[in-house]
């Protein structure tokens, strides 16, 4: 190894706290189990989730260990997965109600009403100006709900949590994960990392508090990098936990928004013959 070479390792050395995490190693004995228990059909089986809490309250809502919700401040781990996330309701009602189209890749979503599937960049309710206030106004924004999901592993856990990010910090979590890891050239589980919450104000006056994403840090300011043996097994990991959340179902979305919704005249979705694959209801 050059002089150079030297210096930059040293450089690295100073500049973050080297860490271990310890992955869980009983995923797949897990993932036997609960195929056993239900009879193979492992997917009913959801990750935990969280979510902002509503009203502008600077509180995430997340599950215990016994699936009752507490309200934190912050959530910290390891960012495993991420991934957009796009839902329709053509009236905004109540989380038992699923979406009329929904889509787990924020590129290709599945209309239930035509049993087909459509071109999200290309929907009507897609694009900017097609949504309505609570007071059935048109707005600036998409009639259709885009989000962001964030699969997030904690210490001592086996499943991740899954941070649902709202349409008001996609943009924001977006960037900070391309400033944090793909401009670094790191993948995400690379570093631990710390969501946390603050206030802002819409155009509108609404208040509403956004998603803010930071590496987490050791007590004198440094931050965390795991060693390699730990990304090697994080990266083992990781392949598990998508492959298990790309068969999430619909009742995977998250619940719409409270208020209007789209206007009833807005029109229908025009499907191009291009963009439309027939899909079989049981798939």
């Amino acid at each position: 190894m050059t002089t150079k070479e030297n210096n930059a390792v040293a450089t690295t050395a100073q500049n973050v706290s080297v860490a271990k995490f310890e992955v869980p190693q009983s995923l797949e004995l897990l993932k036997e189990a609960v195929d056993e228990l239900f009879g193979g059909e492992g997917g009913i089986v959801q990750f935990p989730r969280a979510k902002v809490a509503s009203g502008g309250a600077e509180f995430f809502e997340v599950p215990d260990e016994y699936g009752e919700t507490t309200m934190e401040r912050t959530v910290s781990g390891t960012l495993i997965y991420a991934h957009p996330a796009n839902a329709y309701w053509p009236k905004r009602g109540t989380s038992n109600e699923p979406p009329q189209c929904f889509s787990m890749d924020g590129r290709t979503g599945y209309d239930s009403e035509t049993n087909s599937h459509r071109v999200c960049a290309s929907c009507p309710y897609y694009q900017f100006g097609s949504g309505f206030d609570k007071q059935g106004n048109p707005s600036r924004g998409k009639a259709c709900k885009t989000g962001y999901r964030l699969y997030i592993l904690r210490e001592g856990e086996v499943w991740p949590l899954v941070v649902s990010v709202p349409p008001t910090s996609r943009m924001g979590v977006s960037k900070r994960l391309s400033q944090l890891f793909v401009q670094r050239f790191k993948p995400y589980y690379s570093s631990p990392i710390t969501l946390s919450l603050e206030p802002a104000k819409a155009a509108s006056g609404d208040k509403y508090v956004k998603i803010i994403m930071s590496l987490k840090r050791t007590p004198e300011g440094k931050p965390i990098l795991y060693d390699i043996e730990s990304q090697a097994a994080l990266a083992k990991y990781q392949e598990q936990i998508k492959a298990a959340a790309v068969r999430q179902k619909v009742d995977y979305i998250d619940e719409p928004d409270t208020g209007a919704g789209i206007s009833p005249d807005y029109g229908k979705p025009k499907y191009e013959k291009a963009d439309v694959e027939e899909m079989n209801l049981e798939e």
